[in-house]
């Protein structure tokens, strides 16, 4: 059997002494006696987060190299694709034919899509006069007295004809 030290056994007794059992047999630890018992290490704390929060950080420089690296690839490739395409000009312009180049080995450098810049949507108000406002309403109001007449006609026709 393992021996506790006597800072274990203290530290056990004062967990025994401080815990009482409440009637329904609920155990319940006496916060105030403890809480005097607990002290905060408030550096200890804050280093940790110091810690957490230069380990986040460092990730967050890692993906913002890779990006930039990724950035200057690409503007690597763009310019080495404008250089193919300038030198196989200048092959054409010098007597070779795109089908002389093509069978060597070299075929047409790739079109770089054409991309067409949008035009901004802009909002157009429309200033609406008053009298015209008035005027739509009442050809709205006449459109549905027409409406409701149709309908009317149409089913006085079918009680005729189911009558008849």
């Amino acid at each position: 059997m393992r021996e506790n030290s006597p800072s274990q056994m203290v530290s056990g007794r004062l967990r025994r002494a401080l815990s009482f059992r409440r009637p329904g047999g609920l155990k319940t630890r006496c916060t105030r006696l403890s809480a005097m018992a607990t002290q905060i290490d408030a550096q200890k704390i804050e280093d940790e987060l110091q810690r957490r929060l230069n380990h986040r950080m460092d990730s967050v420089r890692a993906l913002v190299k890779s990006r930039q690296a990724v950035a200057d690839a690409r503007d690597a490739l763009s310019s080495a694709e404008d250089n193919d395409a300038r030198h196989f000009q200048v092959a054409l312009d010098a007597g070779w034919t795109v089908d002389e180049l093509r069978s060597s080995g070299l075929p047409e450098p790739e079109k770089k899509l054409r991309v067409r810049k949008r035009a901004t949507r802009t909002k157009k108000t429309q200033e609406v006069d008053p009298a015209t406002e008035c005027a739509q309403q009442d050809v709205d109001r006449a459109n549905r007295a027409v409406h409701l007449a149709n309908e009317a006609t149409r089913k006085a026709k079918e009680e005729l004809d189911a009558a008849g």
